[in-house]
């Protein structure tokens, strides 16, 4: 069953299709141990660079509903000691195998093995009638004596909660802070619901612990979707690789993104939303620019003039873009490089991308032709946030 089917069950029919790229998740979790029959991981898993997420999911059918004592004895058998103990026999295969290969949901295989990555978020969602008492559906997690801490959160708070954090990496970030949130104030914790502990996240205050109320920052939250949203352009993004065979791998593109935040991905739509207009008008202008040096990763956008998209070898023309990708790299001694070309080719928008990714040496050829002929602008540190609210009077604009 997709990832997408599963969280159906709980009126988000595509919430991990909006969060989590399929190239990241998994559903489909049956393998096979050496020497051994068939066996399957928790409900779903998304791998997003070196940490691992892992999704248990208890429903319980809305036929069944009973009085209070009822559903928490429900709750406390499949929640709390069923599907966390499923949670434990997952970490126990990841563990234990060296060799834990499933499809992601374009069929690519993957090893899943513990060595594949660095850490791991454990997650039991429980959806329950409005029976369930309040105890329970403010449980917030449980700690195994062999898979340590593991969240569990009512699926209708995650949903919402994943509404609002939309960009992989906050989900991850999320996920951080609610676990050390929970562990240096379980008794503040403990009188915050799902809402409250996602309000501190997104207006947290360095030092102080979540509160009952917190959530109140949400209903001052910015929507500013369009300013930040790239998922529908990444989503397309194996069909628009600027040089095939030097950057066919598109998944390091993807992975990039998948572990930036999102002042990050609004930096570079800002970017392409210059691009497309530049190459609308038919105007030059010196490619854009960023880096994110936490990631250890640049970023180049080139808008195309149409002299050069006309070009009947337009192929040929448009592989050029990774030498801007190169520059960028080598002047700012990155790692690794993304770079994005925009073209107008007669009434759409071309849109190709490619990655360079080995480490940086000195080469003084390169430094020499940048010495020559620098086609950047200059460039300068800033911070930039992620969330905006509005303020007392109803203007946007800043952080929480």
């Amino acid at each position: 069953m997709a990832i997408v089917d599963i969280i159906a069950r709980f009126n988000a029919a595509d919430l991990h299709s909006r969060i989590f790229f399929e190239e990241f998740t998994f559903a489909r979790t049956q393998f096979r141990p050496a020497g051994g029959s068939e066996v399957e991981l928790a409900d779903a898993v998304v791998l997003l660079g070196d940490t691992l997420i892992i999704f248990q999911i208890k429903e319980r059918a809305p036929n069944a509903a009973g009085q209070p004592d009822a559903e928490r004895k429900w709750f406390r058998s499949k929640v709390l000691k069923n599907a966390t103990a499923q949670v434990r026999d997952t970490v126990q295969f990841l563990q234990s195998q060296s060799m834990i290969e499933v499809p992601n949901e374009r069929g690519r295989i993957f090893n899943l093995a513990a060595q594949e990555y660095q850490e791991l978020i454990k997650l039991v969602l429980f959806q329950a009638p409005s029976e369930l008492p309040d105890d329970c559906r403010l449980t917030k997690h449980h700690v195994s004596k062999t898979a340590g801490f593991i969240h569990v959160v009512d699926a209708e708070a995650y949903a919402r909660s994943a509404q609002l954090l939309r960009v992989p990496e906050e989900i991850v970030r999320y996920f951080r802070y609610r676990e050390d949130m929970i562990k240096r104030y379980p008794e503040q914790c403990a009188s915050c619901t799902e809402a409250d502990l996602l309000g501190a996240f997104v207006g947290h205050e360095v030092g102080r612990p979540p509160f009952a109320g917190a959530s109140s920052v949400l209903e001052r939250l910015v929507y500013d979707e369009d300013d930040w949203d790239l998922a529908p352009l990444l989503r397309r993004l194996h069909d628009h690789i600027a040089v095939p065979g030097v950057s066919d791998d598109y998944y390091g593109i993807l992975r990039e993104f998948a572990r930036a935040p999102r002042s990050l991905w609004r930096e570079a739509k800002l970017r392409i939303k210059l691009c497309i207009e530049y190459a609308a008008k038919g105007e030059f202008a010196l490619p854009f620019r960023f880096t994110n040096p936490s990631a250890q990763c640049g970023f180049v956008f080139v808008p195309v003039m149409p002299e050069m998209s006309n070009d009947p070898n337009w192929e040929r023309v448009r592989a050029n873009a990774v030498n801007f990708v190169l520059a960028h790299k080598y002047d700012q001694r990155l790692r690794r490089c993304i770079g994005v070309m925009v073209a107008k080719i007669g009434s759409y928008f071309d849109i190709q991308w490619c990655l360079a990714e080995f480490e940086w040496q000195e080469d003084l050829e390169i430094a020499a032709r940048l010495k020559a002929n620098f086609p950047f602008r200059a460039v300068s540190e800033e911070i930039r946030f992620s969330f905006f609210v509005h303020d007392e009077a109803g203007t946007p604009g800043r952080p929480p």
